[in-house]
């Protein structure tokens, strides 16, 4: 019974699309087309301060798909196989550090702390976590790409970088773009061959008592793929979120947090049953 009620009550959700641009592009038409059938029901009812408001909220739906559709057609300008790794050390170092670290290449962070309303991840890791297209996004419209657009606007704290706010032309910007996102990945490569080399040596340590057999092999698999799995939460999501049931708390002040966010994040322990 109860596994039919769950599947009535709380229907499973359409796994995640990892292409971007047709996540995103799809999700803006689905909001407009909800808009549309709420302008509907303002307009059968006759209330013209509904139909108005109703209206209101059309044009802004219709805006924001603009945006979005407007966003990744310019990403989809930029040729990545182009990215030159040194010059975007050099862009990384001349507007990037401000803000973000890359520990893996001795960069390290100006801001360390979360009065900004979080801290400022190290970028150490980016490269391999995220997308490349999802990166150049968040490069030129960070808080359209983050769907935070809504809320902070032109106000969000990480400046965004296209040929609009940066005065030079599309081919200068994607180049740049291209090329700081070359540089991530190539350091990505040196962050996960030595984060693997220490959860290797980590594991080994644990086991190196027990005997040599089938078992053995299995937990250290069990528990290297475990450690791998924490680290790339603790990178893509532990600025915000807990994880109490493994003892993790993120280093952010959640104050700080709560005055960014207008709440505190939740702790993400049992997240995956909900």
């Amino acid at each position: 019974v109860e596994p039919y009620a769950h599947s009535v009550m709380k229907p499973h959700v359409a796994p995640a699309n990892f292409d971007f641009a047709v996540e995103d592009t799809t999700f803006a038409k689905g909001i407009v087309e909800a808009k549309e059938l709420a302008l509907k029901d303002a307009q059968a009812s006759g209330d013209a301060k509904r139909i108005e408001s109703a209206n209101k909220e059309l044009e802004k739906a219709k805006e924001e798909l603009s945006k979005v559709e407007t966003l990744w057609a310019d990403v989809a300008k930029i040729d990545f196989a182009k990215g030159d790794a040194k010059k975007g050390k050099e862009f990384f170092e001349n507007n990037c550090f401000a803000c973000h670290g890359v520990k893996e290449d001795g960069i390290t962070a100006n801001i360390t702390d979360s009065s900004m309303g979080v801290i400022p991840p190290d970028l150490s890791a980016a490269g391999a976590i995220f997308d490349e297209k999802f990166l150049a996004a968040l490069i030129m419209h960070p808080a359209l790409a983050l769907k935070v657009d809504h809320k902070f606007g032109d106000a969000f704290i990480m400046t965004a970088y296209n040929k609009d706010t940066s005065g030079e032309s599309e081919e200068a910007t994607n180049a740049n773009i291209a090329n700081v996102i070359a540089y991530l990945k190539d350091v990505s490569v040196k962050f996960e061959a030595n984060e693997d080399a220490t959860i290797k040596k980590d594991v080994e340590a644990k086991y190196a008592k027990m005997e040599n057999s089938a078992q053995k092999v299995a937990l250290m698999e069990k528990d290297i793929k475990f450690a791998k799995d924490k680290a790339t939460f603790i990178e893509a999501c532990g600025r915000c979120h807990d994880m109490k049931y493994d003892s993790f708390f993120t280093p952010s002040n959640q104050n700080d947090l709560k005055t960014y966010l207008g709440s505190v994040p939740p702790d993400l322990s049992m997240m995956i049953r909900s």
